[in-house]
């Protein structure tokens, strides 16, 4: 079944709301940057790349160029994400187990780089293991702070919004990235679902990050600290 019109004005009105979401928390972030933790000033980081990464098709119409941008992105991302759980890690065991997938992640990413260029396409098999990639490192640190029986209260701390976002996301955006080629193409209404779950999903994460920034004036003002 092909999209009517009415469905099609839905689905491009949700797709934009979806693409200015990332503004959200980095407006946020921002706004309370004096009383960020450092978890929270990568992610702002991240965040800055992000609105580049998501928005440039709407100013910028080279599609080698947009391709090129996501691809460094694709690696940016990863690279922060890694950083982010590996600095909430305690045990060396579980810091190595993450670098060792950051370091596969990046070795993929050069080696699809060097054979076809940078901007030859957009490469979505990279998006699917920066997916993957991210799901395992937020269930080492939810792992974590069950191994270490943490009995903080885990909504006024930024890493837990931040790993509930990623894990929100990362599972939809591993699914449809993984029938890229497929979905792209189609104009049947099943798959266009895919895409708006993916819309509904990443606009999801833009919110839990928004809350995760927010929680640091919170903590800032009761003397809430990481420990």
């Amino acid at each position: 079944m092909k999209l009517n019109n009415e469905d099609a004005l839905i689905y491009l009105y949700l797709h934009k709301l979806s693409l200015y979401s990332v503004l959200l928390p980095l407006v946020v972030g921002l706004i309370n940057y004096k009383y960020l933790e450092v978890n929270s000033k990568f992610v702002l980081l991240i965040l800055l790349f992000a609105s580049i990464s998501q928005l440039s098709p709407e100013f910028y119409q080279n599609k080698a160029g947009n391709w090129l941008i996501y691809n460094v992105y694709t690696i940016i991302d990863t690279l922060f994400w890694g950083l982010i759980f590996w600095l909430n890690q305690k045990s060396a065991t579980i810091r190595t187990f993450i670098f060792l997938i950051w370091l596969s992640h990046l070795s993929i990413s050069l080696y699809f780089f060097y054979q076809y260029g940078i901007a030859y396409r957009f490469y979505y098999e990279l998006v699917c293991l920066d997916s993957l990639v991210q799901v395992v490192w937020v269930l080492t640190f939810f792992y974590s702070i069950y191994y270490n029986e943490n009995n903080k209260r885990l909504e006024y701390y930024p890493m837990f919004w931040f790993s509930m976002g990623v894990l929100l996301y990362t599972p939809s955006t591993y699914f449809l990235f993984a029938y890229y080629s497929q979905i792209r193409l189609s104009l049947t209404r099943e798959y266009q679902y895919l895409w708006r779950l993916h819309d509904l999903m990443n606009g999801l994460l833009y919110v839990s990050l928004s809350i995760g920034m927010w929680v640091n004036r919170y903590r800032f003002k009761k003397n809430i600290y990481e420990h």
